[in-house]
């Protein structure tokens, strides 16, 4: 069992001892991904549909996101640069926990481990794609469950709330993988399903564990509503996820060698010496 008290404890001394400071680094990641997904928000044409919505209902008229959804599609080329600047973001956000990681086993962090992440472009995206498929498949299940709920008879309330139960496979996924994007950008030896493996296998049985570190973070997040403070809380939040992983991975691999019937991680690809070097690492998905 992991002390989530002193996960916060050591977060907090790592933050304070850090320079530069991590408020200021958080700060520059905000502005980045503001930009990225501001840019992503007007080249989707989400933007227009938006404010022709708007612009509607002071006209009096009633009307809907998928009734200007027509007016408002964008081109290939506006799809394309969409999708590269999503990309960015996801992989950025994952270069802050590399960054946060650094900062918990004070390695001399720096503004510069943001964009190592992307040294590791591929890895970082496949996991969260693999990822966002279970994700979108769990949130299906649910919308399916509400719509039998619903066309059964019973009002979108209850149905909402009856279907509540067919979350838990999203639950599981959240908590199960949480620690795929740190090994995505801490251990290079491992590929895609590797660390989506590991990462289930040493979260099995501490799910629990880390649900309530989560919820222990609510009061945090709803001191976000006063925007400044998002400044502290997202590296203090990151730093937190960084040093349960720090901790949960190490303990997980000891558990493995000591305890047989614990099932062990999937070996490292390694690249060994005598290997054809024009060969394709296809590994690197496995």
């Amino acid at each position: 069992m992991i002390d989530r008290k002193q996960l916060k404890r050591d977060a907090r001394d790592a933050m304070r001892e850090t320079r530069p400071r991590p408020i200021w680094v958080a700060l520059a990641v905000i502005f980045i991904l503001c930009v990225t997904q501001g840019l992503s928000f007007a080249v989707s044409g989400e933007y227009d549909a938006l404010r022709a919505v708007t612009e509607a209902m002071r006209n009096g008229e009633t009307t809907s996101l998928m009734d200007v959804a027509v007016t408002t599609t964008t081109g290939r080329f506006a799809s394309v640069i969409t999708f590269a600047l999503d990309l960015m973001t996801s992989v950025i956000s994952a270069g802050f926990g590399l960054y946060a990681l650094r900062l918990i086993r004070r390695a001399a962090p720096s503004f510069g481990d943001v964009f190592d992440a992307f040294g590791r472009f591929l890895r970082v995206v496949c996991v969260g794609l693999v990822r966002g498929f279970m994700v979108s498949a769990a949130v299906m299940l649910y919308a399916f469950v509400a719509a039998l709920l619903l066309s059964a008879g019973l009002g979108m309330v209850y149905a909402s709330l009856a279907a509540l139960p067919s979350l838990a496979p999203l639950v599981i996924i959240l908590l199960g993988y949480s620690l795929a994007d740190f090994l995505a950008v801490d251990e290079a030896e491992y590929g895609v399903l590797q660390c989506l493996a590991l990462s289930r296998m040493a979260m099995r049985g501490h799910m629990i564990e880390r649900l309530k570190l989560e919820l222990s973070f609510i009061g945090w997040y709803a001191a976000c509503l006063f925007p400044p403070a998002a400044l502290w809380v997202y590296p203090y939040v990151t730093a937190t996820r960084a040093a349960y992983y720090d901790k949960r991975v190490p303990q997980f691999l000891e558990e493995a060698r000591r305890n047989p019937r614990v099932p062990t991680p999937p070996p490292p690809k390694y690249h060994t010496p005598g290997d054809d070097d024009n060969d394709w690492d296809d590994d690197d998905f496995y």
